[in-house]
């Protein structure tokens, strides 16, 4: 096998067993959806990059974590960048005693539904739409988005269920 051919394959074992913790890290630390693939395959090509040059890489996880992290922080240092903190809004007051998981009522949602849904989503701050990216789409519980977004769970739970009691008032019972 040669050296290119054994770097791909190492790629490959290593992005099946790491993808889905580093992709909810980077939603989780980016300002944007976009923003989290964007570095999300910038840091899956410096990994890439090194085992190409037969850098010895012991622990791949930790070594993505790290060009995760610098990559995350010099998105979120530079100038035109917000900070997530700076968005966040604690309305743990206002809903005590909130479920730590809730269940979707299966109805039938039709593709034009669904279309409307995403396009009411897309129109909510981005803080609400990593909320239901992470929930529905990567299947994190609440605790872990609220540690994953450095918020009080009261605040991620409190942002999901009004979302969903607004959709389901619009959509009678979605």
């Amino acid at each position: 096998m040669g050296g290119k051919d054994k770097a791909k394959a190492e790629f490959e074992k290593i992005y099946v067993q790491t993808s889905r913790k580093i992709f909810r890290a980077a939603a989780a630390g980016s300002r944007s959806l976009s923003d989290a693939e964007d570095v999300f395959q910038e840091t899956y090509t410096d990994l890439l990059i090194q085992l190409r040059r037969n850098a010895g890489i012991k622990d791949p996880e930790n070594y993505l974590i790290t060009v995760l992290r610098r990559k995350l922080w010099r998105n979120s240092h530079s100038p035109e960048k917000n900070f997530l903190a700076g968005q966040i809004i604690d309305f743990s007051d206002e809903e005590e005693s909130l479920p730590d998981e809730i269940d979707i009522e299966e109805s039938i949602i039709t593709e034009e539904l669904y279309d409307e849904i995403a396009s009411r989503l897309k129109a909510k701050d981005e803080t609400v739409r990593q909320i239901f990216y992470l929930y529905y789409q990567l299947e994190m519980t609440l605790p872990e988005i609220a540690e994953q977004l450095d918020m009080p769970l009261n605040t991620v739970k409190s942002k999901l269920y009004r979302t969903l009691k607004e959709f389901r008032k619009l959509y009678g019972g979605v």
